[in-house]
C-alpha cells in the first residue's frame, strides 16, 4: 500500500496543477473579452458623438429629404452621395454594432437596441424625449463593471462639461 503513496501525490499534484492551469486560462479569457467589451464600447461612443455631430450639419442642409420610415433609402441615398463622412460614420456604425452583438453582454446589447430604438422613435418625432448618451454609457459601463456607483446624472454631468 505504502508504494502507491507516491503515485497518489503525483496524481493530485498534477490534477492540482491542471486545475490551476484551467483556472489561469479562464480568467485569461475573462480579461481578453473585457478588453473587446471594452474597445467595442468605446468605438460605440465615439461614433454615436460622432453621428450625431454630423446629422446635425447634415439635417440644415435644405436639399436633405427628412427621414421617411416609409421610403428609408431615398435619405439614405442622398447622404450617401452627398454626405460621405455621415456615410462613413453610418457604415462604421453597422460594423461596431454587429461586433456589439457578437461581443457584448445581454445587458450591453439591450442598452444599445433601446438607445437605437429611442433614437428613431425621435427623429421621426413619436418621443418627446431624445435618447440618452449618458444612459447607453452608463449600461456598457454596468456590463463592464457591476458594482459601478455612477449615476446616469453623473456621466451626464460629465458630458456637458
Amino acid at each position: 500500500m505504502s508504494e502507491y503513496i507516491p503515485l497518489i501525490v503525483a496524481l493530485i499534484s498534477a490534477i492540482t496543477v491542471l486545475c490551476g492551469y484551467i483556472h489561469e486560462k479562464r480568467k485569461e479569457r475573462e480579461f481578453q473579452l473585457r478588453e473587446t467589451r471594452k474597445e467595442i464600447h468605446q468605438k460605440l461612443i465615439a461614433n454615436v458623438i460622432e453621428k450625431n455631430i454630423l446629422y446635425e450639419k447634415v439635417m440644415k442642409d435644405p436639399n436633405t429629404p427628412p427621414f421617411n420610415p416609409q421610403i428609408p433609402l431615398e435619405h439614405y441615398n442622398y447622404i450617401e452621395n452627398n454626405h460621405e463622412k455621415l456615410w462613413d460614420n453610418l457604415t462604421k456604425g453597422m460594423e461596431i454594432q454587429a461586433w456589439m452583438s457578437m461581443y457584448g453582454s445581454d445587458a450591453a446589447i439591450k442598452a444599445t437596441s433601446d438607445f437605437w430604438r429611442t433614437s428613431v422613435a425621435f427623429s421621426q418625432q413619436q418621443s418627446i424625449e431624445p435618447a440618452s448618451l449618458a444612459l447607453i454609457i452608463l449600461q456598457l459601463r454596468k456590463s463592464l463593471f457591476a458594482d459601478t456607483a455612477v449615476s446616469e446624472e453623473d456621466i451626464q454631468f460629465m458630458l456637458t462639461r
